[in-house]
């Protein structure tokens, strides 16, 4: 009989662009996001809402739920969001 592991296998680190929706404040918006290492790098990202880029009047606490929001649909996201 063989033993399987009961952690899956590692994956790679996904580094690449992607886009997806994300919520904030109760209101869709499109993220435009350079991955580095599974991390939202944040100097090349942009949130779109209505033809305009908000990122730079977010709240701290808005980008934490952007990072969430990307965390908890990671498979999905780079699966099929990836550029």
């Amino acid at each position: 009989m063989q033993e399987r592991p009961l952690d899956p296998p590692d994956h790679k680190p996904f580094t690449g662009r992607v886009t997806f929706a994300a919520t904030v404040n109760d209101v869709d918006v499109e993220v435009k996001a350079k991955i580095v290492e599974n991390c939202i790098d944040w100097d090349a990202a942009e949130v779109w809402w209505h033809d305009n880029d908000i990122l730079p009047v977010l709240h701290g606490s808005q980008l934490t739920a952007i990072e969430n929001q990307f965390a908890d649909r990671y498979d999905d996201i780079v699966r099929f969001d990836a550029e």
